[in-house]
């Protein structure tokens, strides 16, 4: 028969448990029924009630010294249940090898019947099955050679009952042994996954905590640039120079374009990623409605983009780059036209971001340089080009487009889907 051995630790720790608890209070209830036993002696063998008095007290005694073993932990559980094996079957085996032969079948059935017992209430472990059942057999043999009575009249007179219910209580305790196992096994998976949901409610409550503290950041950030911000267009109201109040415009817009990104971040229920290209066509029209200054001028926005999201780390400066493009074509490439065009097209693959900003205003000079640049603002799409680890050229034919091309980060990259 297969008994299919626990090697989880849980199932060991669960029936062992159970086992311990079974212990206690058979003993318990054993210590008295030891001295009840003395009764029975007494109706059926009067005059071997004295021989077996010591055994008698001596079983209930045992009883209480495994309860005071058990609760203090001085032996392994195994090992109690085994000396309550032992003494229980050298004891009703000496009885039965001394007992009158008149009343061997009364001996035996009470023999059987304890055995029943601890079957059905000790028995949990494979261990204790097989400890128990070469003690029974081994007492059993001793009763057959050493009882004057001959063995056929040994099994005629409850031998032969005893041996059958031994038999069925091994095939009973088997089951029994698969029962507690499947018990164990549930138990264990019920602990199992009450634990999982206990970190479950933990994580979940981590995770919420985060990102409440996530959005205050987004919100602090995003004031605290608003706050320079409407410095900055206070102290410009004071200004005279033209150059001054516009280098301050020009700056204000700068710190604009970031304080969108934190503002949509801690709007939405994402706060990792943000929706670039969503966010691209907004800060394309802000950057139209502040520096178109000729009324007449109509400019239109030819738009190609991906549903594409990016972290905070690579929206920042590429708002930045939109920006500084955006507002140096408004102000500069459509000068004595009616009409204008402006190209936004944004594209991506498991490894790169392919960024175009263009336009058919009237282009940069042919032998146009962006690292010898004087402008502050292409210099600052230089510097965040590199800052992008990213590429970019410049394409000057009716009009002027930039072409940029940089790395997708790992947080990203997990989200896209391709």
């Amino acid at each position: 028969m297969d008994l299919k051995f626990p090697k989880n630790k849980v199932l060991i720790q669960i029936i062992n448990k159970r086992a311990a608890e079974h212990l206690f209070y058979v003993c318990l209830l054993a210590a008295p029924l030891w001295l009840a036993w003395i009764s029975f002696d007494y109706i059926f063998a009067k005059d071997l009630v004295l021989n077996f008095l010591p055994i008698r007290i001596g079983g209930a005694v045992f009883s209480f010294l495994i309860i005071y073993f058990l609760k203090k932990e001085f032996f392994p559980l195994w090992f109690l249940q085994s000396l309550m094996f032992l003494y229980y079957n050298v004891g009703i085996g000496y009885m039965l090898i001394v007992v009158d032969k008149d009343v061997l079948d009364v001996y035996f059935q009470g023999y059987a019947m304890v055995m029943i017992v601890m079957f059905f209430i000790l028995i949990l472990n494979y261990i204790e099955l097989i400890i128990f059942t070469v003690m029974a057999a081994l007492t059993f043999m001793a009763i057959v050679i050493f009882n004057p009575a001959d063995t056929v009249f040994i099994f005629g007179h409850g031998g032969y009952v005893f041996l059958t219910i031994l038999l069925v209580m091994i095939a009973i305790g088997v089951l029994r042994y698969k029962g507690v196992l499947r018990d164990a096994s549930l138990t264990a998976r019920i602990n199992e996954a009450e634990e999982i949901q206990e970190l479950n409610i933990s994580l979940e409550t981590s995770v919420k905590e985060k990102e409440t503290l996530l959005k205050e950041i987004h919100h602090r950030v995003k004031n605290n640039l608003q706050i320079i911000s409407s410095i900055l267009s206070l102290q410009n109201t004071y200004v005279k120079d033209q150059g001054t109040k516009d280098v301050l415009r020009e700056s204000i817009n700068r710190i604009r374009s970031m304080s969108v990104i934190h503002e949509t971040l801690y709007k939405s229920n994402n706060f990792a990623t943000i929706n670039f290209s969503d966010y691209l066509l907004g800060l394309t029209e802000d950057i139209i409605s502040t520096y178109k200054s000729n009324p007449n001028l109509k400019l239109e926005v030819i738009s190609d983009l991906s549903d594409l999201k990016l972290d905070i780390r690579q929206a920042i400066p590429c708002g930045l780059i939109v920006n500084e493009i955006i507002t140096n074509a408004v102000k500069y490439a459509f000068e004595n036209v009616s009409h204008g065009e402006i190209y936004l097209r944004i594209n991506y693959d498991h490894e790169n971001v392919y960024f175009e900003i263009g336009d058919n205003g009237s282009g940069l000079p042919t032998d146009f340089n962006i690292e010898e640049a004087e402008s502050l603002g292409l210099q600052l799409v230089h510097t965040l080009v590199e800052q992008l680890e990213g590429g970019l050229t410049i394409e000057i034919k009716k009009g002027t487009l930039f072409k940029i091309v940089f790395p997708l980060t790992g947080d990203v990259l997990d989200k896209v889907d391709v």
